[in-house]
């Protein structure tokens, strides 16, 4: 990876590893959602070894930090995004299977000793056995990427490409498909919303003519779950952190100005 950028492991002083996976975070001493000291859960530490970071460690001879992705894009927005200026704002991933991340006054939240927003994980009835060990996950037991997500909506798209290109032509089912998708969104995070209030909801960039559909039925649904007396005045804005949120939300994580080191 240094070498396709021309550059040597000399000047590397940090490295942050993002993985779309729940942490269990409580084995450091003061528990922090991008650290050194977290692991995989264990349900899912199948999936990439429990301390993936310290492949990282040994490839680049510096201390690893493991954090949520989501959780990275969502620091990256609120420090160089969509977010800058924001006080509360919740990051959402939709392309490749649902992620949130939560960052109130400038910290990024957690769920005490695990990472927080797990949606996808949240236990219902009727849920599905799920990778992650529990057995009734309301995510669909493995992530989905957005399109075969929509096809219970009635979208008919076989891939992201054919998806993105039935949204450019206003393709009426697609379209709908797309608002009703982002409604069911908005009311399962209407639980965040009510509890946190964040004013700014950020999806993820490379949406394209989906964002816009997709953001409408996610304000709705937002809406419908909390209480006249507990909304608070929210907007929804596409990720725009360079080069990607994640490393953004690394480079502050690391408290490296980005691009002074690697």
């Amino acid at each position: 990876m240094l070498a396709k950028e021309g550059l040597s492991e000399s000047p590397v002083s940090s490295a942050v590893l993002g993985v779309p996976l729940p942490l269990e975070l409580s084995h450091a001493a003061r528990p922090e959602p991008v650290g050194p000291q977290n692991q995989v859960i264990a349900g899912m530490a199948h999936l990439l070894g429990s301390r993936p970071q310290d492949a990282m460690t040994r490839a680049f001879g510096v201390p690893a930090r493991l954090g949520n992705d989501a959780d990275l894009a969502a620091l990256g927005e609120a420090t160089r995004g969509a977010g800058v200026g924001v006080a509360d704002l919740a990051y959402i991933k939709c392309l490749s299977g649902i992620g949130v991340g939560v960052v109130r006054r400038g910290q990024l939240l957690t769920g005490g000793h695990v990472t927080a927003g797990e949606t996808e994980h949240v236990q219902v009835d009727g849920g599905v056995a799920c990778v992650c060990g529990a057995p009734s996950c309301s995510g669909g037991g493995t992530p989905r990427a957005l399109w075969a997500q929509l096809h219970e909506w009635g979208a008919q798209s076989s891939s992201m490409a054919e998806l993105l290109e039935a949204t450019a032509a206003d393709d009426p089912p697609t379209l709908e498909a797309l608002r009703r998708y982002g409604k069911a969104l908005g009311r399962r995070l209407a639980n965040i919303h009510l509890v946190f209030q964040p004013s700014l909801l950020v999806l993820e960039a490379g949406l394209g003519a989906a964002y816009a559909p997709l953001a409408t039925g996610l304000l709705e649904g937002v809406g419908l779950d909390v209480p006249s007396w507990a909304r608070v005045a929210v907007r929804v804005a596409e990720a725009k952190g360079l080069p990607s949120p994640e490393v953004c939300g690394a480079a502050a994580a690391a408290g490296v100005e980005l691009w002074s080191a690697v």
